[in-house]
């Protein structure tokens, strides 16, 4: 790009010299090579990620963070204490064109790392590598790790110079981390592991208005006051529905949040922002939903995000973004004539509704012809499996009624047409508030029905 000035007088042009190329390895090929490089393999093996942030407390020289980044996608934030060490590396990897840019390397220790919570996918330690010596106090450290499978892995590889590391004492110093009851720790090879879990009390937003049974409240136990930001970035108004069409809300399950695009849904890192996968869906957007017209289209569990277009329903991989399986209408339905209208997860079970399709049911009232017998039909799928377990025949069922739990499926079904439903809403209803008894049952003509969720009888009406 180009810089511009502007001053009151000519100035002279200043000398600018061209950035040098980027060399490939800063670092001299000595006997610690081998070691580096088998250690950047052992570490992301075990931590299964390559993408994210890293962050290396003892960075020594720079070496261990180098051959990370050269084998991953990584972007890696390095504490070291002595301060030669950190310019020196710092001017090592400005020579390989990775520093600022995917590596930075500031100078403190483990009891004073400038970084957010919960960021890290991987915790590691030149220091350790080189040395064998603990990189200061675990429990100091805990804080950075991101939940749900961010990985420390300490230790040293077999073609390490000097004495192998003593495992009792590497797994000792993970437990201190005080994240042992809610992780799993591991050791084998010279190197030891802990893998976070969830985060005790951390709740999940899976629907529209946060789970299948339309409650509108997390579970969640741990939001409280003095709330701050975790991380800001993607992914931004270019990709975004305009708030005033009042698209479907983010979905937050199994660490990831997942939002809907003009064309497309996008899967983040809830935890630290990492952009994880993008789903191209021309036609899947929902829009008016902030006007309680439409429910949402998407749902998701711990593995698996469901959105559907017109008559299927697609289940993605919840962590790449993958089709796993296409889910159709019952056998019944699937003619064309109608669409999925409602979708949500429970207890391994998904949940649609069988829709008159918008256009269809617009040529019909052109002509005068009664929709009521197109409408609507809930219905139940085995994920594991696939297979339609029941389907309910409808009237007139609202999906805005329709609330799930692990046992049963509650929602009205009316018998008066959305016609007559929209006439009635708009009249005065002074005198309906005075019916008693059998008159006050006649008005509500209406069935609330709750059939079982995994089998579909009805249980009561």
């Amino acid at each position: 790009g180009r810089i511009y000035s502007f001053a009151s007088a000519e100035l002279k042009l200043a000398n600018v010299k061209p950035a040098a190329k980027p060399i490939e390895n800063p670092f001299a090929d000595d006997n610690l090579t081998a070691m580096y490089r088998q250690s950047a393999d052992d570490i992301l093996k075990r931590a299964g990620a390559k993408r994210g942030f890293g962050l290396i407390v003892g960075n020594e020289q720079g070496r261990l963070a180098y051959e990370l980044a050269k084998r991953s996608e990584l972007k890696i934030y390095a504490i070291e204490p002595d301060a030669k060490n950190v310019a020196e590396a710092r001017a090592s990897l400005s020579r390989a064109g990775l520093y600022g840019t995917r590596i930075v390397v500031h100078q403190g220790d483990s009891a004073s790392v400038p970084y957010s919570n919960y960021f890290a996918n991987v915790i590691a330690s030149d220091t350790v590598v080189k040395t064998g010596v603990m990189p200061g106090e675990a429990k100091k450290l805990a804080r950075h790790l991101k939940p749900l499978g961010g990985t420390i892995v300490v230790g040293r590889p077999a073609n390490a110079p000097g004495n192998p590391i003593d495992t009792p004492t590497v797994t000792d110093w993970l437990r201190q981390t005080g994240l042992d009851e809610e992780s799993q720790i591991a050791a084998a090879d010279g190197w030891a592991t802990l893998k976070r879990g969830a985060l005790p009390g951390a709740g999940n937003w899976s629907h529209q208005y946060g789970n299948a049974a339309n409650t509108a409240v997390s579970l969640d136990k741990r939001v409280k006051g003095d709330l701050g930001v975790l991380w800001f970035g993607d992914p931004g108004p270019g990709d975004m529905v305009n708030r005033h069409e009042g698209a479907v809300g983010p979905l937050a399950t199994g660490g990831r949040l997942f939002v809907q695009g003009e064309d497309t849904i996008l899967a983040y890192d809830a935890y630290n922002g990492t952009f994880l996968w993008k789903y191209e869906n021309p036609k899947a957007l929902r829009t008016g939903v902030f006007q309680n017209q439409n429910p949402g289209n998407l749902t998701a569990s711990e593995d698996r995000l469901f959105h559907f277009i017109k008559d299927q329903c697609f289940e993605l991989d919840a962590a790449t973004g993958e089709t796993k399986r296409i889910h159709r209408l019952p056998p019944d339905k699937d003619n064309g004539d109608h669409e999925w209208g409602y979708v949500a997860t429970e207890n391994g079970l998904l949940f649609g509704t069988a829709t008159i399709r918008k256009e269809l049911e617009a040529k019909l009232k052109r002509r005068g012809l009664q929709t009521k017998d197109a409408t609507d039909g809930i219905f139940a799928i085995d994920i594991a499996t696939g297979k339609h377990l029941w389907a309910y025949k409808g009237q007139s069922i609202s999906h805005h009624t329709i609330a799930i739990s692990p046992e049963n499926v509650y929602f009205i079904d009316s018998s008066i047409t959305p016609e007559q439903r929209a006439e009635l809403l708009r009249a005065d209803k002074t005198d309906l508030a005075k019916l008693t008894g059998k008159e006050r049952e006649i008005a509500e003509d209406r069935a609330k029905l709750a059939p079982a969720s995994n089998s579909g009888p009805i249980r009561w009406m």
